[in-house]
């Protein structure tokens, strides 16, 4: 039903496959992020499947920086090896300091919007873990203020997610993770999970919408919002009678949410499916 290859910045073409089903199905299968206007008249779904905000900040990324001596390392036994040891450092590399007292790294968060985030650290379970520090200090700072803090023995628990923060964050308060070690034994700093507690599927009228890379979206009409904020009132009442030309009539152009039964008119059977709504 959807070829890649046909992508051009516009869903339309794809909608019309699923808009009987008063659904509207949005992929993109590009590599960038593309924003998508919407016509009125659309909400999201409503569930705590997924996170509105999920992203990874890995070592290998701009938004990682340090000082002091910190060398780029890979810890990874590789995909295919069927002995164990099994080790793997998230993304390609990590970043191990030599435990000098002045060793700090840290990872911008570069937060997308005010919301309680939960925030995770990943190092992995090298054979050398051993050496590493047992008392390595995680700290959630948000306008210059730690606000959250945690520490951890790096060398028992790698190859696995650990809590460091459920912290509230804004992009205002430019938010950063920082690491450093709380004795001479050199430490890692790997990868950051970020996950926000605002849901995707919220029930929200969409009329803009990020989608990234690879991803998408279904969102559910809500039948008689022509106007497109996301209820049904007497304002949607006044658009549907200035826009009622009859069966078999082509909407007038702008009147394409007044057709409340998705039939390409405006009519009286629009008008009995607006009475069920309201």
């Amino acid at each position: 039903m959807f070829c890649p290859g046909d992508w051009g910045g516009d869903y339309r073409e794809f909608r019309r496959v699923v808009r009987l089903e008063c659904v509207l199905d949005i992929l993109n299968p590009m590599h960038e992020p593309v924003q998508v206007q919407i016509e009125p008249g659309y909400r999201r779904l409503t569930g705590d499947q997924a996170p509105r905000h999920e992203y990874i900040v890995d070592d290998s990324d701009a938004a990682f920086v340090y000082t002091g001596n910190w060398t780029t390392v890979t810890y990874d036994s590789g995909g295919h090896n069927p002995n164990p040891p099994f080790y793997h450092n998230w993304g390609a590399t990590c970043c191990e300091s030599s435990g000098d007292p002045g060793d700090e790294a840290r990872w911008n968060l570069a937060i997308p919007a005010a919301d309680t985030y939960a925030i995770t650290a990943w190092w992995p379970a090298a054979p050398s873990s051993e050496t590493w520090s047992s008392d390595i200090l995680y700290e959630v700072v948000a306008q210059g203020e730690v606000v959250a803090s945690v520490t951890f023995d790096q060398r028992t628990g790698g190859d696995e997610w650990h809590w460091v923060a459920d912290s509230a964050l804004a992009p205002e308060d430019t938010p950063f993770v920082r690491v450093t070690s709380q004795d001479s034994a050199p430490c890692v700093a790997d990868a950051l999970h970020v996950c926000s507690a605002a849901r995707y599927n919220d029930g929200s009228p969409a009329l803009t919408l990020e989608l990234r890379p690879m991803d998408g979206i279904i969102l559910e009409r809500i039948a008689g919002d022509i106007d497109g904020d996301g209820d049904v009132d007497l304002d949607d009442f006044q658009i549907l009678i200035s826009c009622l030309d009859g069966p078999d009539v082509p909407a007038q152009l702008g009147c394409e949410p007044a057709d409340v039964d998705r039939d390409d008119d405006v009519d009286l059977a629009d008008f009995a499916a607006f009475q069920v709504a309201f």
